[in-house]
């Protein structure tokens, strides 16, 4: 799992210096995912951009709870970090699919 971990770390840092640099804005993820039992398919996700329809419900959505949650450091540095998370867990779980 560490090496995992450490491989998704740094594709986490070139991803960042190439949108840096503007030479790259479409993310997508091409892995192998295991079938039952035998075998694997190839998979595909687009990572980024994120999808605006998938946006666009979020906003419209009904937040379930009494009360909205309260963000410490301001929305945008929140939003920064659910993204990083969002990056990192997608790269984790395909690293892992396609070595099952």
């Amino acid at each position: 799992m560490e090496s995992i971990t450490l491989l998704v770390t740094e594709l986490l840092v070139e991803i960042e210096a190439q949108r840096e640099d503007r030479k790259v804005n479409d993310i997508y993820l091409f892995f192998n995912a295991p079938l039952s039992n035998t075998g694997y398919a190839p998979k595909v996700q687009k990572l980024l951009p994120l999808d605006t329809q998938w946006q666009h419900k979020l906003v419209t959505e009904h937040w379930p709870g009494r009360s909205l949650p309260e963000l410490i450091n301001g929305q945008r540095r929140c939003l920064i970090s659910l993204i990083h998370e969002y990056l990192f867990v997608s790269l984790f779980k395909a690293c892992i699919a396609s070595l099952a």
